[in-house]
């Protein structure tokens, strides 16, 4: 964890400080099945596995603090300002199987945007190439970019006609942040 939160301070200083204003307690976890994870009644903290440098890239632990990290923004976001008018109703998500709320697809496309962000700033830096990225996702054998995925999510929340003013002014940032990566992720 540690590791990898220096690469992210030595590349992408802004969202290292980001992440250290956010986040207070990082609870390291032994476990064959859980990742990471960050609970709304838990602002400040997220679980992680340990990490296994003998057996995958520290990008993966990148992609979990990232990951939940914006989260926990987007928790503490959400508590000051609406973005969406209701959470009535499920919606088509572009990553998992079953329909889910408006609410729940909002997140993945906050936390994808941020996880785009710092793949692409690493790579831009010269720091990882592209084979080093080895997410979650990925190795559910996904095929889609991350890119994309992040399109269709901007594309399920814009067609609900659900945000609020503020909630929109949220995903344009989130869409100027993955148009401005120069990478393909």
């Amino acid at each position: 964890c540690d590791y990898t939160l220096n690469k992210i301070n030595e590349n992408i200083p802004e969202l290292y400080n980001e992440i250290n204003s956010i986040i207070d307690r990082v609870i390291v976890i032994e476990s064959n099945g859980v990742n990471a994870g960050s609970y709304l009644n838990a602002l400040g903290t997220f679980i992680i596995r340990e990490f296994h440098s003998e057996q995958e890239h520290w990008t993966r632990m990148l992609e979990h603090i990232v990951h939940e990290s914006a989260h926990n923004l987007l928790y503490h976001i959400w508590y000051q300002e609406p973005l969406i008018t209701d959470d009535d109703g499920l919606y088509y998500t572009p990553f998992r199987l079953d329909n889910r709320p408006l609410s729940g697809i909002y997140h993945a496309m906050f936390v994808l945007a941020r996880t785009i962000f710092a793949f692409d700033q690493h790579l831009q830096n010269g720091v990882i190439r592209q084979t080093d990225i080895k997410s979650h996702y990925n190795e559910a054998n996904n095929s889609t970019p991350f890119k994309e995925k992040f399109f269709q999510t901007v594309s399920v929340i814009e067609s609900s006609k659900k945000t609020t003013q503020f909630g929109q002014k949220l995903l344009s940032d989130c869409v100027q942040l993955v148009d401005d990566c120069e990478s393909t992720i």
